[in-house]
Order: structure tokens, then sequence, then C-alpha cells
């Protein structure tokens, strides 16, 4: 399922709980996965090509910096807050995993690595399951549900 130009927000299946910028480390903040009674933070997703995304976030978007997932507003992680955003039915309605937008060697996405609130969204090889249609480990499906928003018109 192709996703719209819109507010989305975006819930790891293994914690069941939102994910989005939190705490803040220099001029970055780190992307952690938070409690499901928390207020979702929003995200911003707006198709760009072939199934890539850019997705944003108040104070930026998000970037991979040594294996890790921060939120950036620097012009030099500009080129770098793309993703490809692929459905994966198989595993719900609204499940999707996100990696990188790599044309040249193997990609890396999005993993919540640990049951434990606060973690930092980590960005690894996903692991496949050998199964037809393939399956993915729950830190790597992620639900992305469309929030009916004022944004959406823009």
């Amino acid at each position: 399922m192709t996703l719209e130009n819109g507010t989305y927000i975006i819930i790891n299946q293994l914690t069941k709980g939102p994910i989005g910028g939190a705490e803040q480390v220099g001029d970055l903040s780190k992307v952690i996965s938070l409690p499901g009674g928390v207020r979702p933070p929003l995200w911003k997703l707006t198709k760009e090509r072939d199934g890539l995304y850019r997705l944003t976030q108040e104070p930026g978007a998000p970037v991979e910096i040594d294996r890790l997932l921060f939120l950036s507003d620097r012009d030099e992680d500009k080129d770098r807050a793309t993703w490809k955003v692929e459905h994966v039915p198989q595993q719900g309605r609204n499940a999707y995993i996100i990696t990188n937008a790599k044309s040249d060697g193997p990609s890396s996405g999005w993993v919540v690595t640990d049951y434990e609130l606060y973690t930092q969204v980590a960005v690894r090889p996903l692991i496949v399951f050998p199964t037809y249609p393939p399956r993915y480990p729950p830190g790597e499906v992620f639900d992305i549900v469309r929030v009916n928003s004022d944004d959406d018109a823009n």
C-alpha cells in the first residue's frame, strides 16, 4: 500500500509504542521508542519517487549517524534524510519496513533492538525470515498510521 503525503504516527511492532525524537545530543535529537501511553509524535511523510519518502518531525529529519537514528536539521544532513518505506502486508495492514535509500551495497533499516522503553532506534542490516512472503522480526516492523490533520491539505 502506497502512503500518500501527509501526517502519520509510527509505532514499532515490538514495543507497541510510538517512535519519535526526544533527548537532545548537541544539535541532534535521538529517535527513540516511547511508551504506549504517551501522545505519539507526528511525522510528516512526503513521497519523492519509487517508494522513497522524506520523513520529518520537529526538529528535523531522521538520519543515520554511527548506526543510530537521529533527527537533524543540519544542512549537511539534508541529502541523507530520504528513506525507502516498503509495505509488508503479511505483518499487518499498516506494517512497513524503513530502509536507507542506498543504491549500492546492502541496505540497512530502522530497528528497535530492545523491549526497553526509550531505546534509541538503530540502523542495521535487516533480518529476513526464510518464508514466503518474507517476514521480519517485530523490532524491524513499524505500523505507519495516517492522522487526520489540517496540515495534510498542504
